[in-house]
């Protein structure tokens, strides 16, 4: 199998901040009176805000409403995190591993643009080929349009496109677009993200097990 390009998720994968993520959406609901229970994480984890709020809210994800969530979320996100960003152990070595081994790299993440490109600014924007932002699709993960986005942006196939995830949503979304996709188990247990090609317990066990490199081995 040849492999000429990574696509990285971001939320989960690269950044340890699901958990900020889902505060600030719950945070933003509660203050309309809506509760959203803990065991409905799966539910929106993957997928961009705009179609989070549209569920949260049961409404059009073009609704005046969604946008001002939208807004509110990144002002609490940003009160949450206090300009911190903080990687998972390994991300950083990842990134730079891939970008010595001759590979295109891309960020195609749910998160808002301005949030991806602080991420890729931190790691090294000039290590990434393209970032594909909520912004600049019309339908999120599972839907394979920001992965099939960032291989055309690199002037890749598909089939030569690994993609690391976290989620369900973001492991369907890989798979449509004919990627091959490691899971790294982050956010959920190994056993929901099985129909990954192959699935990690980190980044750090995938950068150390070559499976970023050898997709077929481990």
């Amino acid at each position: 199998m040849r492999i000429d390009a990574i696509l990285w998720d971001m939320n989960g994968v690269l950044l340890d901040d699901e958990s900020h993520q889902w505060e600030a959406f719950r945070r933003v609901l509660e203050k309309r009176g809506i509760r959203v229970p803990e065991e409905d994480f799966e539910r929106y984890c993957g997928v961009t805000e705009q179609e989070c709020f549209g569920i949260a809210l049961g409404k059009p994800e073009d609704h005046p409403d969604i946008k001002t969530c939208m807004a509110e979320r990144r002002v609490v996100y940003q009160e949450i995190m206090q300009g911190c960003l903080p990687f998972y152990p390994g991300a950083r070595e990842a990134v730079d591993e891939t970008a010595k081994r001759g590979y295109l790299q891309a960020i195609a993440s749910g998160a808002c643009r301005e949030e991806v490109e602080a991420v890729a600014d931190s790691l090294g924007s000039h290590l990434f080929r393209a970032l594909v932002a909520a912004e600049d699709v019309t339908r999120g993960k599972p839907n394979p349009e920001g992965y099939l986005k960032a291989a055309a942006l690199l002037d890749v196939p598909s089939s030569r496109c690994l993609v690391v995830e976290d989620s369900i949503h973001g492991v369907e979304a890989a798979l449509a677009a004919g990627m091959h996709c490691i899971a790294v188990a982050h956010t959920l247990p190994p056993e929901r993200l099985r129909n990954a090609h192959q699935v990690a317990s980190s980044l750090e066990h995938a950068l150390r097990e070559g499976l970023l490199f050898d997709p077929s081995s481990g």
